[in-house]
């Protein structure tokens, strides 16, 4: 059994085992839960992963539900409303502290894909879904109050039916926050280096975001870009961007004996 697979089965038996073992039942049912959503229109759906990329405008959903573990599905549609992925985390909090924390976690994910086909002499739509297992861990230190440093890791494994069997994505990231702009109006900037490899091509890439967002409203505008270093992934070995619109809703409930 390979490193990466372990690594997988690892992280999900921790997973497992917290939320079977990791509270109370007093805690578990009287701590505040948090919901959190937001909804993303973006003019072009891109993927870090290029075979995932949809390449059209889309919309991306995500939900988080939770605190120390958390679940996170996200789902993903063009704006043509044809499916472009779904993806259903499993996150845990493993290490919280003021300056240093790791997250671990696992998910399922349906990746789609869509063709045309001829039948009868009609040309039709064919979508085709590829099913994935995944598993990551996420350290990440705080050095002050607008500086992070972190490193990310995912390994992937696809089903039988997937055209791409394994995937391991290695990553660099920084994310530099709070930065002022005028009145009310902040800044955050996620550059990032990182290293892809699926099945037997590999490559490294420079990816980047930045967000302007203001505190009094619940929109933020996103802009992204990813950029190959030297690559030989099919599809990965152009320079694409993208703009998005997001709209976040955080809530906290307390349950009631």
């Amino acid at each position: 059994m390979k490193v990466s697979r372990i690594a997988f089965w690892v992280i999900s038996l921790v997973l497992s085992t917290s939320i079977l073992f990791g509270q109370s039942k007093d805690s578990s049912f009287h701590k505040p839960l948090k919901l959190a959503s937001s909804v993303s229109i973006t003019n072009n759906g891109i993927s870090l992963i290029p075979t995932f990329t949809l390449g059209k405008p889309a919309a991306i959903i995500n939900f988080t539900v939770g605190k120390k573990l958390t679940f996170e599905p996200e789902f993903r549609y063009s704006l043509s409303e044809k499916p472009w992925s779904n993806i259903f985390w499993l996150r845990y909090k493993l290490i919280s502290e003021q300056k240093f924390n790791i997250g671990i976690g696992a998910h399922p994910s349906i990746v789609f894909s869509t063709s045309q086909i001829n039948e009868n002499g009609v040309t039709k739509d064919q979508i085709k879904a590829q099913r994935f297992l995944a598993a990551e861990i996420a350290p990440n230190y705080i050095i002050n109050k607008k500086l992070s440093l972190g490193l990310y890791y995912l390994t992937s494994f696809g089903a039988s039916e997937s055209n791409i069997k394994r995937v391991n994505f290695i990553t660099v990231n920084t994310s530099i926050s709070n930065l002022k702009l005028i009145t009310d109006y902040s800044l955050r900037l996620n550059p990032q280096i990182y290293y892809l490899k699926m099945d037997s091509n590999d490559g490294y890439y420079y990816t980047a975001s930045a967000t302007i967002s203001k505190s009094s409203l619940p929109f933020s505008i996103q802009g992204t870009l990813n950029n190959p270093i030297k690559s030989n992934i099919k599809g990965g070995q152009s320079f694409v961007w993208n703009i998005s619109l997001i709209y976040s809703f955080n809530k906290l409930y307390t349950s009631v004996k």
